[in-house]
């Protein structure tokens, strides 16, 4: 090592080859690294020597006496603000607004910040900056000393930074905040003698670097403030009204605080340092309801951060998986771990059969058609119903094998359509039931593959792909770049399916007022009589197009074909546009086949006969309106993901075949589209999940990106990554957008670090009150959660679930959220059938509660440990006669009183021996058997 410090070169290789030094796998986790360095401050044209992180060196505004402050934030440049979220979405503290107010007050010579109202939350972009002004006026006709005595006051605007794209106007200025500050102190609120609540703060890991560059961190500030009262329905209490905020010492790295109630919603804080020392005060801090909606996450009209590509990259797996018992669920596969149904497998694991997995070969179609689609569709949902419903295999994961049901290579064909709707389906179950279910589909036949697919299910991965003997995951990335715009034939006739929808009428205004279209086929079931037909028609026609509104039912193969033959040979047929659908949501146990063949029919039966009657056409685009629920999965829509599944494979194949298509699976609408506007509840729990509406604006521009992209399938979905993160697991798609490992790890026990080994630790060591409580306040914390309030304490145990506000979609994910707190397997009707918190946390308790120990076991366990001492006893040695006789009389005393089973003299020998070294066990024989 010395050599090598002085640049000697070593032959590493060379030199270990002497040693018994061997190679090591480099640990499964993230290695956890700390930087030692101070940081430069963020990159900006503000930030020179003023030294503000924030804020930059102040310039006096011309013709006044005003001062104007300038600074640019954004998550990339401050990470710590990722962790501030209100329904799901990065906003900026109001205690960063009043820190920003104290920098300025403090260099113009006002020490006390008199009053600071929020007029509007600032919502903080995912992606990009927002630009901020803040701006320290002096009221006009006040200078010299009455300017010294106060009355000066204060305003923050904000907007977002104009993105470097052509043709985009700039965002106008939003004010956020205003006040006034003082020069004098004035008189401080009382101190130590009012009685009221401590918190403390404390900074921690890189944010300790930047305590000194604010005045007081808002990290500190906002920890320590009082917890609301929790808001009404469609509303957020938030800390909008300061008043006498002074700060005493800069710097802080950690302070303590007391909170002192000044009104109903109102607090006085007073923060010294932990040494006592003063280092903030606040007169009085009131909460106030603010409407939900004005937390709406920033929409980019561009597009450009919301559009994404599904890419298979190789699967890190486990290198040791361990032995994988597999079984075979089907009827006509021979041998003897065969099972012709999901009953005969469930009967072999209750008679104790080991069955660590089962392996489901998915049969392919023999043909495409939508009769195929439907008939696998079919199947599919009734064996998993019948595999989910059975809790005899709770803990046996099914593999589901299928083969061409999806490309993972540009030009690949998706061969097995029907397939590709089992996949949709399938990928809906596993977001009601996690764990349960993992997809596949190989390039070979399944059955053999059992030893390769072993990682696969010890990995927690959901889905994957076998190609070529490797294995691939799906991961979700940002679509870049454009292969070509998509040319829309002027001349030709487009023809867009729901055509007087919601998104229909969207789009062929699109098409007629961007891309130039001039003639348009708008077809739905009601044609002219649908509701606001004739106004579209209307206005299409002012426009300069001619419009044919049309009655078809596009799911009707010969209504469809009949109706292309009334489109003009002069302007042929060149383009369509399929946003028909219908919905009828429903988690698992509630759906039926007709309700399957409803919603297959709207979407993936028209889809497949427009293809098959438009392939002999010279169409320039075929653009298929699908969902992200088939590409991510997502509860209560199997029938809508089988559907919209069909719909990304058949524009696959389509264009494996050099057809146009594109198939776009987007996110919920703002303005309701399919969805039929989505309510308060639906947008607060897609925003916790990292998913926000898409604009009507930000919706054109994702299509036209998606139609000239090149890709047959993309996802148009606006993420919120902040809120990604925050969630305990993130979806495997998604773990690469977001920077997680985005999946749990199957495993039958435990590990040590797990959240549910930590548990079970702690329940061991408590009484059976304390074990109820504590269970009862992890469920009133994930109840809370669910329902995004703020005060699990605040949660009555008796009062019902359905009183709460839950419905089938929070219930499951309740249920989900329990059983990956617990680890137990819990039914889907949990908490219809617990209908309480009171209720659930008996279950729990009850589930949970620590078994006694097995001293019939231990002590056996002890027995195995001393025979392996003893078979390297030899005949020879002193000791061999000493220990036989010891363990003879050993036998003796057991035969003569003692009982192995139960015993006294079992019951104590497995306590000793449960932790004893080997020299113990053999005291123990003297001690208590005494030696012949």
């Amino acid at each position: 090592a010395q050599l090598h410090t002085h640049g000697t070169p070593i032959n590493w290789t060379a030199y270990y080859n002497r040693t018994t030094t061997q190679h090591i796998p480099l640990p499964t986790y993230a290695f956890q690294r700390q930087s030692y360095w101070l940081k430069a401050l963020p990159s900006g044209p503000t930030r020179r020597a003023w030294g503000h992180p924030v804020l930059g060196e102040p310039m006096t505004v011309a013709g006044t006496d005003d001062v104007l402050f300038s600074g640019r934030l954004s998550l990339g440049a401050f990470p710590w603000l990722a962790r501030h979220l209100v329904l799901g979405t990065p906003v900026l503290p109001a205690a960063a607004l009043v820190e920003l107010a104290l920098h300025a007050g403090r260099h113009n010579g006002a020490a006390v910040v008199a009053d600071l109202d929020v007029r509007a939350p600032l919502v903080l972009p995912e992606q990009g900056e927002v630009e901020l002004q803040l701006r320290f006026a002096v009221p006009s006709g006040d200078s010299g000393d009455s300017a010294d005595s106060g009355g000066r006051g204060f305003s923050l605007y904000a907007r977002l930074a104009a993105p470097d794209v052509p043709d985009v106007p700039e965002v106008p200025w939003t004010l956020h905040a205003e006040g006034s500050f003082l020069t004098e102190a004035g008189t401080e609120v009382p101190g130590s003698e009012v009685t009221g609540a401590s918190a403390e703060a404390r900074l921690s890991g890189e944010l300790l670097a930047e305590a000194g560059l604010y005045g007081l961190h808002p990290e500190l500030l906002d920890a320590v403030l009082p917890a609301p009262q929790v808001a009404g329905e469609g509303s957020v209490t938030v800390p909008v009204r300061w008043r006498g905020i002074r700060l005493h010492a800069s710097g802080a790295t950690a302070v303590q605080a007391r909170t002192t109630p000044t009104g109903d919603r109102s607090w006085a804080l007073r923060l010294t340092g932990t040494d006592g020392t003063p280092v903030a005060s606040v007169e009085s801090v009131e909460f106030s309801e603010v409407p939900a909606e004005r937390f709406a996450p920033v929409a980019d009209s561009t597009g450009r951060d919301a559009l994404f590509h599904l890419a298979w990259q190789p699967a890190e797996l486990p290198a040791t998986a361990g032995q994988v018992a597999w079984a075979v669920l089907d009827p006509e596969a021979p041998g003897t771990d065969r099972f012709a149904d999901v009953s005969s497998v469930a009967r072999a694991v209750a008679a104790g059969t080991e069955v660590d997995a089962v392996l489901l070969p998915w049969p392919t179609a023999p043909a495409a058609s939508a009769e195929a689609v439907h008939s696998a569709a079919g199947r599919a949902l009734d064996l998993v119903k019948a595999w989910l419903d059975d809790e005899r295999l709770g803990d046996t994961p099914l593999v589901v094998a299928t083969s061409g049901a999806l490309a993972v290579h540009d030009r690949e064909d998706v061969t097995d359509l029907a397939g590709a709707a089992v996949r949709g389906l399938l990928r809906s179950a596993q977001s009601e039931h996690p764990d349960r279910i993992v997809l596949v589909d190989t390039d070979t036949a399944p059955l053999g593959l059992q030893g390769q697919l072993a990682p696969l299910v010890r990995s927690g991965e959901p889905e994957a792909a076998v190609r070529g003997g490797g294995v691939l995951v799906p991961r979700l990335r940002r679509a870049t770049g454009n292969s070509g715009a998509t040319v829309w034939d002027r001349a030709g006739t487009v023809l867009v399916t729901g055509g007087t929808g919601t998104l229909g009428a969207e789009f062929s205004r699109h098409l007629v007022t961007e891309h130039g279209v001039t003639r348009l086929l708008l077809v739905s079931r009601s044609g002219e009589k649908a509701d606001g037909a004739e106004e579209l028609t209307d206005e299409l026609r002012s426009l300069g197009a001619h419009v044919t509104v049309a009655a078809c039912d596009v799911a009707d193969r010969d209504a469809l074909a009949a109706l292309l033959t009334t489109i003009p040979a002069e302007h042929p047929l060149t383009g369509v546009v399929h946003t028909a659908g219908v919905l009828d949501n429903g988690l698992l146990p509630t759906l039926t086949p007709d309700r399957l063949t409803d919603v297959l029919r709207a979407k993936a039966d028209a889809a497949w006969h427009l293809h098959e009657l438009t392939r002999e056409h010279e169409l320039t685009a075929f653009v298929l309106f699908s969902a992200t629920v088939g590409v991510l999965g997502g509860p209560g829509q199997a029938n809508y993901a089988a559907a919209n599944a069909f719909l990304d494979g058949l524009a696959t194949h389509r264009r494996a075949q050099g057809l146009a298509a594109t198939s776009v699976a987007w996110g919920v609408w703002q303005s309701g589209g399919i969805n039929a506007g989505p309510t308060e509840k639906d947008l607060g729990r897609l925003a916790r999940d990292g998913f926000r509406p898409i604009e009507p604006r930000e919706g054109r521009a994702l299509f036209d990106r998606a139609t000239a992209d090149g890709r047959a399938a993309l996802v148009a979905v606006p993420l919120g990554l902040a809120a990604l993160r925050a969630k305990d697991h993130v979806p495997a798609a998604l773990g690469e957008l977001a920077g997680t490992a985005g999946r749990r790890a199957r495993s039958t026990t435990a590990t040590a670090d797990s959240p549910t080994a930590g548990l079970a630790e702690q329940l061991a060591t408590l009484g059976e009150s304390e074990r109820e409580q504590l269970l009862l306040t992890l469920v009133q914390s994930e109840v809370a959660a669910v329902l995004a309030r703020t005060d699990p304490e605040g949660i009555s145990p008796e009062r019902a679930f359905q009183e709460l506000g839950f419905d089938s979609l929070t219930a499951v994910e309740l249920r989900n959220r329990l059983g990956a707190a617990t680890g137990l397997a819990l039914p889907p009707s949990l908490v219809f059938d617990h209908p309480t918190p009171a209720a659930l946390t008996a279950l729990l308790t009850e589930r949970l509660a620590p078994q006694a120990p097995d001293t019939r076991q231990t002590f056996l366990v002890q027995l195995d440990l001393l025979e392996g001492l003893l078979v390297n006893l030899g005949d020879d040695t002193p000791d061999h006669a000493d220990v036989t006789a010891r363990l003879r009389a050993l036998l003796s005393r057991l035969e003569d009183g003692g009982a192995v089973d139960g015993g006294p003299i079992a019951d104590d020998a497995a306590d000793v021996l449960a932790d004893a070294s080997v020299d113990e066990i053999f005291s123990f024989i003297d001690n208590e058997l005494g030696r012949p």
